[in-house]
């Protein structure tokens, strides 16, 4: 098998030159073939992986970037089946691969690790159709992503800072979203929500475990809404959310909904809302999320103990 890294050289604080030299090193110790590309623009990972796929040989690609370089990967092997998904974490958050413990920064684990299959969740707002691995958000979730992104930009303002940051600015604007949400044909109901996250994996900020019993493997989406809840009840709440004992909470029950679903239906009440998929923000009036029936294979790092 061929084992190739696609690399963002814009994630995080940038990829440099000493990361595709070690890969070279690595592959040449481990006598095994490789390539190295590098993204030129947003959504070229997703490209890359198509031109690989339509080569019909067997490959291993590696994302090398956050969660959205490894969204763009998973997007483009979706109908190739002779490739293997993999994840080199250099992105700010790299939530997705939280949800193993591995080491995933180890090439050479990498190159040794073994795929299994994993779940996807599809989504369609009527004029596109992608599938995420790890997360949507909704609401407040959202609205710290997009004023991290801004964040960053700014001189001296890296990573877990911008997003704490973020974390207090919205908390200081609270702004809530008004849903149509429908869990099945005959259900919808109106809402008056904080946020709304629909999840395969169980992190995101880099590290949060908002979604504590998401997992790739469940075959279900996890779906979290939280009421518009005060500033102060926001302010208690948010420790819990953090390390995932929220949803066990008795006393957030009655602001709090967690459940699991095949399908989930959404539609704004006024104009187009903003979401984040994999860190990615978009925007659509109504989304449509399924459990996605194909799998793709992801590869986990040679675990330690077995080497």
């Amino acid at each position: 098998m061929k084992h190739i890294f696609i690399i963002n050289p814009k994630a995080g604080q940038g990829v440099g030159e000493l990361f595709s030299e070690e890969i070279e090193q690595v592959c040449r110790e481990e006598k095994v073939p490789y390539e190295v590309y590098y993204t030129q623009y947003p959504g070229h990972g997703e490209v890359l992986a198509k031109e690989l796929g339509a080569k019909g040989e067997a490959a291993r690609l590696y994302a090398c970037g956050g969660d959205g370089t490894l969204s763009e990967v998973a997007n483009g092997i979706l109908n190739y089946p002779h490739l293997e998904l993999a994840c080199i974490p250099k992105g700010t958050g790299n939530d997705f691969v939280r949800n193993f413990p591995r080491d995933f920064h180890c090439i050479r684990s990498q190159i040794w690790g073994e795929s299994r299959a994993i779940d996807l969740i599809a989504y369609d707002t009527g004029g596109k159709k992608r599938v995420f691995v790890n997360m949507c958000n909704i609401g407040f979730d959202n609205n710290v992503v997009a004023t991290t992104l801004l964040l960053k930009k700014k001189p001296l303002i890296y990573g877990t800072m911008a997003y704490g940051l973020s974390i207090f600015i919205e908390w200081i604007k609270k702004r809530k979203i008004i849903l149509w949400i429908s869990r099945s044909l005959e259900d919808k109901e109106k809402k008056s929500l904080l946020m709304l996250t629909v999840s395969n994996g169980k992190y995101c900020g880099g590290g949060l475990k908002g979604m504590p019993h998401a997992s790739p493997w469940n075959h279900q989406l996890d779906v979290c809404e939280i009421k518009d809840i005060s500033r102060w009840t926001f302010f208690k709440l948010f420790p819990k959310y953090v390390k995932g004992l929220h949803t066990e909470e008795k006393k957030l029950a009655s602001v709090l909904s967690y459940y699991q679903q095949q399908t989930l239906d959404i539609e704004s009440e006024e104009s187009d809302i903003f979401f984040a998929v994999d860190g990615e923000i978009e925007k659509a009036k109504k989304i449509q999320f399924k459990l996605l029936s194909e799998k793709i294979k992801f590869s986990l790092p040679q675990a330690e103990t077995s080497k």
